[in-house]
């Protein structure tokens, strides 16, 4: 079983609410069209949060978790994405609390698209702890252009999916989660940094599996930009990650272990947003 977990802010913090509904309906109808019948998708929200009518394997969890007072805290992006990490994991640990060890977890932020074919291939495929993202798209919905991007895991949080049982916070649920556990799972890199350093890298997705929204009022980025945030050292933690990843690789091609072959790297590609409509069944207003 693959669980895609939807966290929502709690709705005091979106800046436009009619906007993330139009978003999330987009979420929505993509996730739609998951082949297959061994997934399911889990939205998890304040009451107030506009939800759109759902399909039967679509529910929403609904939490009574309070507006995080460390958003208008925060002085610097550092501060910022701890905050961030924090109240993203308790909302997917909402989310996952019944889920079993060796179910597969996907977090899908609610404004990203994914892929139609992605639970039926890694269901297809033997059992790991984890898979991420390489290649997908990057769609700025302002000038409305949708370009190949590659290097995703590292910037969109909707790129990996582990099993539920490599998480730190499986283990935890009879004794109490832990904090490094929830900010772990708020996070899109320490799961899979750890999987590295552990020696056992997670397996690059073969294809474009998701699409990574930008240039809109509602996202974390766009808080962050609005807000003028002090630049944290980003540099170093950028290239700590990228040793890592790079690890990773190096890891996977001695081991023989990488999955299925990735498809070869192409020149950047311009798209219209007419290829997402065709793709992903989205409806753009």
């Amino acid at each position: 079983m693959l669980r895609f977990v939807i966290p929502i802010r709690h709705p005091n913090q979106v800046t436009d609410i009619e906007e993330q509904r139009g978003i999330l309906r987009q979420t929505i109808d993509c996730l739609k069209l998951q082949k297959g019948d061994q997934w399911q998708a889990i939205i998890v929200a304040n009451p107030g949060t506009p939800i759109p009518d759902l399909p039967p394997q679509i529910s929403v969890k609904w939490v009574d978790i309070a507006p995080n007072e460390g958003f208008a805290k925060a002085t610097t992006r550092q501060e910022f994405f701890e905050v961030v990490r924090d109240d993203k994991g308790q909302r997917l640990l909402e989310g996952v609390r019944d889920i079993g060890p060796d179910d597969y977890v996907m977090v899908v932020d609610d404004d990203d698209l994914i892929d139609p074919s992605l639970a039926s291939f890694v269901l297809d495929q033997p059992l790991r702890n984890g898979w991420f993202v390489e290649n997908g798209y990057r769609w700025n919905t302002t000038t409305g252009e949708v370009l190949d991007m590659s290097g995703f895991h590292m910037s969109c949080g909707t790129c990996l999916i582990v099993r539920a049982g490599y998480y730190q916070f499986f283990d935890q649920l009879k004794t109490g989660v832990s904090q490094e556990a929830i900010q772990e799972l708020g996070s899109h890199r320490q799961v899979f940094d750890r999987a590295t350093l552990e020696g056992t890298p997670f397996a690059e997705i073969p294809f474009r599996a998701a699409v990574y929204r930008t240039a809109h009022q509602t996202s974390v980025i766009s808080d962050i930009s609005s807000r003028k945030l002090a630049i944290w050292n980003r540099g170093l933690r950028g290239t700590v990650h990228m040793l890592r990843y790079n690890l990773g690789k190096l890891k996977r091609r001695l081991a023989g272990d990488q999955g299925p072959e990735p498809e070869a790297k192409a020149e950047p590609t311009v798209r219209t947003e007419d290829f997402l409509i065709e793709k992903y069944g989205i409806t753009i207003d």
